[in-house]
């Protein structure tokens, strides 16, 4: 029963990450585009459109679901042979995380996209775009991904439980 438990919290948090890295690339090829065409007035005019990034990303399938996945997998997984693999996603999952609130989310502010109010400076707001998608590019391919294919792999080590 156990064997079933650790594959379930492994598979739950797979499945949440991939909707966070479908999001991701969702992202990347539409709603950036729509952000950087002619800085920073296709900022401000997508700021005052009806698309909000944040209702997806702050909702509780974005936010709680894969942080209560991974720390599941990892408490279920400990002990196993799965465990290293498990506890590394973990760690570079968390490590977005952090990222996320100490610089992500602060950025947002300023270029206008959680409370639309934009940075006067259209100096400031072109370059702090660039360097959030940039940041953005990094946490994307050195924490999130790595993250989901260290779950799949540790999925593919029996339990031996």
């Amino acid at each position: 029963m156990r064997t079933f438990f650790c594959d379930v919290t492994i598979w739950a948090a797979i499945f949440s990450l991939a909707i966070i890295i479908g999001g991701s690339i969702y992202q990347s090829m539409v709603v950036f585009p729509a952000w950087t065409r002619n800085l920073p007035d296709s900022l401000t005019a997508f700021n005052k459109t009806d698309v909000k990034p944040s209702v997806f990303w702050a909702s509780p399938l974005t936010s709680m679901l894969p942080m209560l996945s991974m720390i599941a997998a990892s408490a279920s997984n400990w002990g196993t042979p799965r465990q290293y693999w498990v506890l590394v996603s973990f760690l570079l999952y968390l490590l977005g995380m952090v990222a996320t609130v100490i610089y992500f989310i602060p950025k947002l502010k300023v270029i206008g996209i959680i409370d639309g109010k934009v940075a006067d400076d259209p100096v400031v707001l072109t370059q702090t775009t660039r360097n959030w998608i940039l940041a953005d590019k990094f946490r994307f391919y050195l924490l999130v991904l790595p993250a989901f294919f260290l779950l799949m792999k540790a999925l593919g080590i029996p339990a031996g439980i």
